[in-house]
């Protein structure tokens, strides 16, 4: 891929090189054929065709932007066809990886526009281009749906918050309905910022501020369902309990960076939080010391206003726009700072509730 200031040249190497080798392979079988009737002949002659289109029909894609008339221009040129298509920028609503149905693992790039017009880059599926998909989301300033990743470490920066490409297209959402994510808010004793990550493709949104922080030790804790079931009980409580707690900061973006000394973290115990919260302390005395008697009446009362029954799955574009509608939160005292995390992208009334919760968290320590 060639890439200019406001231009991207893709080239189908891949598919080059494919029919260059069909073709070579094809007038090998059909010179080693002594007639033309015969199986190897038969067979160089499909390569040869097979080859052939490949080589002559599939384009190279040029994209550029008209930064005056804000127009992207998508060229299409091989050498059998060429073909030009306009976009307004404004008109375009998202560039995605749009999935193969009949063949499992197979992409290509459409582009989206606002009255539901779908437009193919390419008229053929192949491997999912990232490299393009970003740049182009870059240059449109539009996100999208993200294909999905064929190797290990691919689906594991996914289910982990670690890929870009799912936390931009988080973040460009959360910007759709309010200010910019990382935009600074707060008052004149404390700062923050909105975070927009992607956790399995499910979108969560961390308030986070590095006006509190503990040294070297961490407190997690989390919203569980009140239910008095044994299972939920089960895994409250001892080695599992510990373990679905250390699975919870992942599944909420928090790394090890944020969580000094979990190997050695243990169950917090806090009466007046457990029928809501289960808490992980690496530092059992200097936990108790932050969750004083303002902090735990914050978090009741936000587990009095969103109970939770089950962990929810959202879907990719569901928008939070009633704070009646917010969920589970989690709360992490750490090196790093203070997170206050909740799942959803959220709309500003309910982006202002967790707000109030990451200041209540930093204005308790100041007493």
């Amino acid at each position: 891929m060639n890439v200019a200031a406001d231009r991207v040249r893709d080239f189908p190497l891949g598919w080059w090189i494919t029919g260059t080798i069909l073709l070579s392979t094809g007038m090998i079988l059909l010179y080693a054929s002594s007639a033309l009737v015969t199986f190897g002949a038969c067979a160089g002659v499909f390569l040869i065709v097979i080859g052939l289109a490949m080589v002559l029909s599939v384009p190279v894609l040029t994209i550029s932007i008209d930064r005056v008339s804000q127009i992207l221009q998508l060229s299409s040129r091989s050498l059998l066809k060429s073909e030009l298509k306009k976009f307004r920028l404004q008109d375009i609503e998202s560039i995605d990886a749009d999935e193969n149905n009949d063949s499992d693992g197979t992409f290509r790039l459409v582009i989206t526009e606002s009255d539901g017009t779908v437009t193919p880059l390419r008229s053929h599926y192949g491997p999912w281009n990232r490299t393009l998909q970003r740049r182009l989301w870059e240059l449109a300033g539009v996100s999208g749906a993200i294909g999905r990743p064929r190797s290990l470490t691919g689906a594991i920066s996914i289910l982990t918050g670690q890929d870009e490409m799912a936390n931009q297209a988080m973040r460009h959402r959360q910007e759709l309905m309010t200010t910019p994510c990382g935009a600074v808010s707060g008052s004149a004793d404390a700062t923050s910022v909105i975070q927009s990550i992607g956790i399995g493709g499910q979108p969560l949104t961390r308030w986070f501020s590095q006006d509190f922080k503990m040294q070297d030790a961490f407190l997690f804790i989390v919203q569980k369902s009140p239910s008095a079931s044994f299972m939920n009980r089960l895994f409250s409580r001892g080695m599992l309990g510990r373990k679905a707690l250390l699975a919870s900061m992942a599944m909420h973006g928090l790394s090890d960076i944020d969580a000094p000394g979990k190997s050695n973290a243990q169950l917090l115990d806090v009466v007046e939080l457990e029928p809501h919260f289960a808490g992980i302390a690496s530092d059992d005395y200097e936990s108790r010391r932050i969750l004083n008697r303002s902090i735990i009446q914050t978090l009741v009362a936000w587990a009095e206003r969103h109970p939770i029954g089950s962990i929810r799955t959202l879907p990719r574009d569901y928008r939070i726009t009633d704070s009646r509608d917010l969920g589970q939160l989690a709360v992490l005292f750490g090196p790093q700072g203070v997170y206050a995390v909740t799942v959803g992208t959220l709309g500003p009334e309910p982006l202002t509730e967790l707000r109030e919760i990451g200041m209540t968290l930093i204005d308790s320590q100041k007493d």
